[in-house]
């Protein structure tokens, strides 16, 4: 009887049979070889068995053993039973138009919200998924910040400098007009 190997690898087992060795305990047969035939030799390729489907099916899992085998199911034919008398009919697939409408309403409350609240920083805009003219409004907001920091200093032009956070103003009171439509036009 062949001692424990001590390194993994492939190695014969206790009962002679080449086996993968983890360096803890037994694991897989190698597929290659038997272990009375010499590491070199060679065996003439065999057919791989094929897969019995049946195998492949969870017993526990209703309707798959037939399809295993190769049965087709039996599926109903005919039109659908109908809802017994006061039953009502299964929920529509598209949700209906004040469903919709409730939730145009929502996003309309909340692009406003935004708009009272971060509109010149653009956070209407980002909510909207409009994310290109959000960043433009930001920074429009950020130079018109800037201008009147510089607006303090009595030696600058301050008629080109006023123009920035007049436009960043004039911006945000027009979205805040044009608030429904831009809601209507944005992606869902």
């Amino acid at each position: 009887m062949p001692a424990t190997p001590t390194e993994p690898g492939w190695h014969d087992d206790p009962e002679g049979r080449r086996r993968w060795w983890t360096g803890t305990h037994w694991g897989a047969y190698a597929p290659w070889a038997d272990a009375d035939e010499p590491e070199g030799s060679q065996r003439p390729p065999q057919q791989r068995p094929t897969l019995d489907r049946s195998l492949t099916f969870d017993p526990t899992a209703g309707g798959r053993a037939s399809r295993a085998l190769g049965e087709q199911p039996e599926r109903p034919t005919g039109p659908l039973p109908r809802p017994a008398a006061g039953g009502s009919s299964p929920a529509p697939i598209r949700p209906d138009r004040e469903a919709a409408a409730a939730g145009r309403s929502r996003r309309l409350v909340t692009a406003t919200v935004l708009l009272l609240t971060l509109g010149l920083l653009g956070g209407h805009r980002y909510y909207l998924g409009r994310i290109g003219s959000g960043i433009a409004q930001m920074m429009l907001s950020f130079g018109a910040a800037a201008a009147l920091v510089v607006l303090q200093d009595e030696g600058s032009s301050r008629l080109l400098l006023a123009a920035v956070p007049v436009a960043a103003l004039g911006w945000w009171v027009v979205d805040l007009i044009r608030i429904r439509s831009i809601v209507r036009r944005s992606p869902a």
